[in-house]
């Protein structure tokens, strides 16, 4: 299977979070690529807008997908130059993270650099109000029920806040029922 290409988080891109990419991407410099240490920066991610929806379209193999609804559609160091560019609150969360500079080695084709943020993003935890303590019981009584081929499917829904400071919390829990969807 061939690598995906840089696509959105290349060269220019890594560069201007602060990557050196000043040589050319060849083995020779494959070193140089893969010993640079990875860079604090913001990410903006986005609730199932197009990446994530490309991502379903264009699977061989659906067990393969991302557990996750968000995709890392853009990375800047100024957090505010994010918020303009993705200014959607409702579809964008602004998020600390760390990006990652990747040689890819591409057999049989030029080898490229890219980049990735969604390894490591900075949320390392959430705030859990006693409400939504109960999430624990509701995967509990869920798994009860369901057969093991359904553990891919949604139990509950959480409600997530992003405060000033880029910081996640947990504002509501919804337990589903076995036909609800999102």
């Amino acid at each position: 299977m061939r690598p995906r290409e840089a696509g959105w988080f290349d060269r220019a891109k890594l560069e201007a979070i602060g990557f050196d990419c000043g040589l050319p991407v060849t083995p020779e410099h494959a070193s140089r690529y893969r010993v640079q240490p990875p860079r604090s920066t913001f990410a903006a991610l986005e609730y199932e807008g197009e990446v994530w929806r490309g991502q379903i379209d264009d699977a061989a193999n659906p067990d393969a997908l991302l557990d996750t609804h968000l995709a890392v559609i853009d990375v800047d160091n100024d957090a505010a130059v994010l918020r303009r560019r993705h200014p959607d609150r409702r579809r964008v969360a602004i998020v600390a993270a760390t990006a990652v500079l990747q040689y890819v080695a591409n057999p049989g084709q030029p080898p490229f650099s890219r980049g990735q943020g969604h390894r490591g993003l900075a949320c390392r935890d959430q705030r859990v109000p006693r409400v939504a303590g109960s999430a624990r019981a509701l995967s509990a009584r869920a798994l009860s029920r369901r057969v093991a081929a359904a553990l891919h499917e949604p139990r509950y829904r959480v409600t997530v806040t992003w405060g000033r400071r880029l910081e996640p919390w947990i504002t509501g829990v919804q337990p589903l029922g076995p036909s609800t969807t999102r």
